[in-house]
């Protein structure tokens, strides 16, 4: 029961890892580019356009829909039959899942690879403790935001610490939406 439990959070953590990843990775020119079929993803509205709306213009008709869905069927049909078994749609599933997680490993090697440069502060290839610690407090104090030295869940919400180089998602919806009128 216990490996149970480790097992499904460990399976969530990696979905909701992978969701942030593919939603940072993909930005707002992904309709732009070729459409790959994306891992399996939540239920939104958002993942709803983002996965229906071909041609990127924000509808998407009820035609629109049944002809990815048709494609989509016909993708997961292996044999070609005209038929999804059980087997067929788990292999297709498990394909885009490995192929999304390759790119995700690949992008996250790259960034422990910068998050290190960083680290290194004098770049010598050796990270001291002092050079580790200097991100770690950084952070800690950023949500220590009444400066007491201990961060509590009733914490009050710390500031935007990277200004303008950082939007929020309710921001970018924002800008999107005042894009498109």
């Amino acid at each position: 029961m216990k490996n149970n439990k480790i097992i499904n959070r460990l399976f969530l953590t990696l979905f909701v890892t992978f969701s942030m990843f593919a939603a940072e990775v993909n930005g707002d020119d992904k309709k732009n580019q070729s459409r790959e079929k994306s891992a399996p993803r939540a239920h939104t509205k958002e993942a709803f356009m983002d996965s229906n709306d071909e041609d990127g213009d924000g509808i998407v008709s009820k035609e629109e829909f049944l002809a990815i869905r048709e494609l989509s069927h016909a993708e997961k049909d292996l044999n070609r039959d005209g038929i999804v078994t059980e087997a067929e749609y788990v292999a297709e599933w498990e394909q885009r899942l490995d192929k999304q997680l390759a790119k995700q490993r690949e992008a996250s090697v790259k960034q422990a690879y910068v998050r290190y440069g960083s680290l290194d502060t004098d770049r010598n290839n050796n990270m001291t403790l002092t050079e580790f610690h200097v991100s770690g407090l950084r952070s800690f104090n950023y949500y220590d935001t009444n400066g007491d030295g201990i961060v509590t869940e009733n914490e009050s919400k710390p500031e935007n610490r990277f200004g303008d180089l950082v939007e929020s998602n309710e921001s970018k919806k924002n800008n999107k939406a005042k894009k498109k009128n």
